[in-house]
């Protein structure tokens, strides 16, 4: 019943642009995801509900969990580096995000 939860955020002014460049790392997230055979969920790319004047994407990632300890979420982290060096540097990464806006 436990996961972890990752956002993946890029910014910028040309929302097409932007829809563009999350789509493609959507699709290489999920093949990963499936070459990977790791129960990682991707979510998205969605425009957050609340629109600011900079045009912003997210994605999430979910992984399941066994517990909530600090050990299962540091291994949980760890098996997500190969997913994080898709990421290009321009996103920004946030593990356990407060909000999903």
């Amino acid at each position: 019943p436990y996961s972890l939860l990752v956002t993946l955020t890029l910014r910028g002014k040309s929302s097409e642009q932007l829809e563009t460049k999350a789509e493609n790392l959507v699709v290489e997230l999920k093949k990963l995801s499936t070459d990977d055979r790791q129960p990682i969920t991707v979510l998205g790319p969605y425009r957050p509900i609340f629109q600011t004047l900079q045009a912003k994407y997210n994605i999430i990632l979910k992984v399941p969990i066994g517990s909530y300890s600090l050990a299962s979420r540091q291994n949980a982290v760890k098996n997500l580096s190969k997913y994080f060096y898709l990421v290009p540097k321009d996103w920004r990464i946030i593990i356990e995000p407060s909000s999903l806006n």
